[in-house]
């Protein structure tokens, strides 16, 4: 199972379903090493920032509390058979949401807005997006 194959059913299903995506959007422009935020979309006005993984769910927590500088909301999509071995209790004390996904997407943690963000991280990413055609990487 690959991250790139839970794409699909967030895409098509759940709470930003029908929505404009951006994929592997960089932020590697103020981050250490080659970093990227797996997916990007909106919701209103709001900038949300999708971190995906399969297994490792400290991975993902990490990844998406980096995002609260970033964007308004930010989730992790994990994968269906993982989400039991979760504790949703420290993505619900961050304020990140958690998607689970299988054949679809499902909504476990709703983020809450993100005090923590950076106008200019915001702003950049925002200009990827808009450089880039939306289902394309930014």
């Amino acid at each position: 199972m690959r991250e790139e194959s839970l794409y699909g059913p967030i895409r098509t299903s759940g709470p930003f379903a029908r929505n404009a995506f951006w994929y592997e959007v960089g932020t590697a422009h103020w981050s250490l090493g080659r970093r990227r935020i797996d997916m990007v979309t909106t919701a209103g006005t709001s900038l949300v920032a999708i971190e995906v993984k399969v297994r490792d769910w400290p991975g993902v927590l990490r990844q998406a509390h980096f995002n609260l500088c970033v964007a308004e909301y930010s989730y992790a999509a994990i994968w269906h058979k993982t989400i039991p071995r979760v504790d949703l209790g420290w993505f619900d004390d961050l304020g990140i949401g958690v998607l689970e996904v299988s054949d679809s997407c499902r909504t476990v943690v709703k983020a809450r807005t993100s005090g923590l963000v950076d106008s200019e991280r915001n702003a950049y990413v925002r200009a990827q997006c808009a450089g880039a055609a939306s289902g394309g990487v930014a």
